[in-house]
């Protein structure tokens, strides 16, 4: 996301990593820290981790990580930090509390929308929906404002399980809209298999799902299981279709 310049002339790149989850998830510290050393490993320097979680059961955890147990982690990619004490500490950020408005207002709109949203929707959903935010923002920022708020109002309908016949009513609030009403009826449609799929098959069929889509994308077998926590063995049988 950035370059920095040191007075001795050395240039570093700035990555941020974010993940999210609708569930508490014990390992959730170790994932992030194997994406930090996955990082690390391809020569960045400086990555910014970020979790956001956007689940409704309360989650308590340790904020500080130098409990961090080093064997979790496959040692070619703890070789990577050499001797130095692997460790940081969360900023907890809740998008529920009161004031949250003044601190996420330099936000862009999108970003802000986007946050909002994952707040409230399920896992499975958040995934599909970030794939049509680089669309929106290809949109004058008036339309953008329009869509992201129709698409926010749609998927926290869908969210707290209302029925779709509320949820159609976000459409008819700009009939005129084509590109809008186009964009919610494939929404509409991505939603329900989504949801229903969910909760059909529970949240390990979500992740091999997920899994299934870095294989088609042609990502390696060492960045699914870090982006999954699946073993070596599970991955190799989504791919043989076992």
């Amino acid at each position: 996301v950035a370059s920095v310049r040191l007075k001795d002339g050395e240039q570093l790149t700035v990555s941020v990593v974010v993940e999210h989850k609708s569930h508490p998830y014990s390992q959730v510290m170790s994932q992030i820290l194997w994406y930090v050393a996955r990082l690390y490993k391809d020569g960045a320097r400086i990555v910014l981790p970020i979790l956001i979680y956007h689940g409704r059961k309360p989650w308590r955890r340790k904020k500080s990580f130098h409990t961090f147990q080093h064997a979790s982690l496959p040692g070619e990619f703890m070789a990577c930090f050499g001797q130095r004490l692997v460790d940081f500490e969360a900023i907890e950020l809740s998008l529920r509390e009161p004031g949250i408005e003044g601190r996420l207002s330099e936000l862009p709109l999108v970003e802000r929308v986007v946050l909002r949203v994952m707040s409230e929707i399920w896992e499975a959903d958040a995934s599909d929906y970030a794939q049509w935010m680089d669309e929106i923002r290809e949109l004058p920022h008036s339309q953008q404002r329009e869509l992201s708020a129709s698409l926010r109002e749609y998927f926290v309908n869908v969210s707290k399980v209302n029925k779709m016949t509320v949820v159609r009513e976000v459409r008819k609030m700009h009939p005129g809209d084509e590109y809008m009403q186009y964009e919610l009826e494939l929404l509409e449609d991505l939603t329900n298999e989504t949801v229903d799929s969910a909760a059909k098959k529970g949240r390990n069929a979500a992740v091999i799902e997920f899994a299934k889509r870095l294989i088609q994308l042609g990502s390696s077998d060492e960045f699914i299981q870090a982006a999954t926590l699946l073993s070596a063995e599970e991955i190799s049988k989504i791919k043989n279709g076992t």
